[in-house]
């Protein structure tokens, strides 16, 4: 018989929870190769207590984000009455946003960013939502770029004459390492299915286009687009 939870005993939160689901994810050979990589990189040679990997770091991650959704999604923590009835009524302001926390129907991830489509369009995740909302309509897609650090130099390095740099000012290669790019658009649930199939279809001709705007764009005179920007 399948076992439906499992639990994996840890030093700062006592208890990682994971259903089976999250336990098929867990033994994959990916995440078991996260044992290999370490969370900190070489900050272990100037802080030797600094070697926890990045496995138990992502099994951290996914038992706190579980925690807190858990807490903010709970029926009994929504004690808002107004949430509740914008749920219950579709005439009132904010009943869809209302619905989606209180019955759990979440957005679902229709794109995300693709270093291959980033050669044919520099922000292809923007060019997908801003097609998609044509189609479905802007109530039904989400767009989303995190902003992510360029952490390349945080980390020291000890070199042979015994002086500590930061790892980029004495690595050409990190030197010229590019901050991660993301980008995600997000759908409706109930037009998950239908969004996938348009998306599909449409993929390649979206980005071809988003690049002759961007191109046209570029070889615009200067003087040109101040004056549409201005107007």
């Amino acid at each position: 018989m399948t076992k439906l939870f499992h639990e994996i005993r840890d030093p700062i939160h006592v208890f990682i929870h994971l259903d089976w689901y999250e336990k098929k994810v867990l033994d994959s050979r990916p995440f078991q190769r996260l044992r290999n990589i370490n969370q900190l990189a070489l900050t272990y040679l100037l802080y030797p207590g600094a070697t926890h990997k990045r496995f138990e770091h992502s099994l951290g991650v996914m038992e706190l984000a579980g925690r807190v959704f858990d807490v903010i999604t709970k029926q009994a923590n929504v004690t808002d009455e107004v949430m509740r009835l914008a749920a219950a009524n579709p005439k009132l302001s904010g009943h869809h946003a209302a619905d989606c926390i209180m019955r759990h129907r979440h957005f679902k991830v229709l794109y995300e960013r693709d270093p291959q489509d980033a050669k044919v369009n520099s922000n292809p995740g923007a060019a997908i939502a801003k097609a998609a909302e044509l189609e479905f309509g802007p109530d039904a897609i989400r767009y989303s770029k995190p902003k992510v650090k360029d952490v390349a130099g945080d980390f020291p390095v000890r070199e042979r004459d015994g002086r500590i740099r930061p790892a980029i000012s004495v690595s050409e290669t990190l030197s010229k390492l590019q901050p991660t790019a993301m980008e995600y658009v997000f759908v409706a649930p109930k037009l998950e299915a239908k969004a996938e199939d348009w998306k599909e279809q449409n993929r390649e001709k979206i980005l071809a286009t988003a690049r002759e705007e961007e191109d046209e764009h570029e070889t615009q005179p200067e003087s040109s687009r101040t004056h549409f920007a201005k107007s």
